[in-house]
């Protein structure tokens, strides 16, 4: 059997070949969070992300697989395989946001040192992060230059990971002290566009954050 690398649209091949990329295409952009086929914190609980609700996002997936195998461009059992794969990828992000959560939670309280239950019992009582530092006899200042540290450190793991490359990080690091400084006195600020993003983008931004 030869194989036509450019098959007519019309003919069997080539109707195999467009079922194949888009099958692909639909997963790839389901499992990265992009919006094509959707539309397509310790720091941060003073002003705290919204709550993505995966079962609405789930339902919409669902529904464009349904119509696709509706339309005959891929089959059922494709659309089985793709939901299995995007449920799969979710729960790993989760999964992973909650261990980044506790790491940093964990890193604060040290810094502070109190438990980390301790520190979350404060948060809920209102506290800033600089007044449970200042009722623990802990400077401020120290807090702030141990935070922006670990975020430093945070920012040089996703450089050697292939995560973000040298500019996103000067970006990140020309914010740190400042945006750092505000939350630990309790300033609310704008999270810019990037905390908004799905998938990789904003994975990382939430990943690199001092905000989690």
């Amino acid at each position: 059997m030869t194989f036509d690398p450019n098959p007519q649209t019309g003919s069997p091949a080539g109707s195999r070949l467009k079922k194949v990329i888009a099958s692909t295409a639909i997963a790839a952009t389901m499992l990265t969070g992009g919006v094509a086929i959707g539309s397509g914190a310790v720091l941060a609980q003073d002003t705290p992300p919204p709550v993505e609700d995966t079962t609405e996002r789930g339902s919409r997936h669902s529904a464009v697989l349904d119509q696709l195998v509706a339309d005959g461009v891929i089959t059922q059992e494709q659309a089985d395989a793709v939901s299995t794969a995007v449920v799969a990828r979710q729960d790993e992000r989760s999964a992973q946001r909650a261990e980044r959560r506790e790491a940093k939670a964990a890193a604060l309280a040290e810094v502070l040192g109190i438990s980390v239950e301790d520190l979350s019992a404060a948060r809920e009582e209102g506290l800033t992060i600089a007044e449970i530092a200042e009722a623990n006899g802990v400077p401020v200042d120290d807090v702030i230059e141990a935070l922006v540290q670990q975020a430093d450190e945070r920012i040089d793991q996703a450089i050697e990971d292939g995560r973000i490359d040298a500019a996103q990080a000067e970006e990140r690091r020309a914010e740190l002290n400042e945006r750092i400084t505000a939350r630990v006195n309790g300033e609310k600020q704008d999270r810019g566009d990037r905390r908004g993003q799905r998938g990789p983008a904003g994975e990382q931004a939430e990943d690199l954050d001092t905000n989690a």
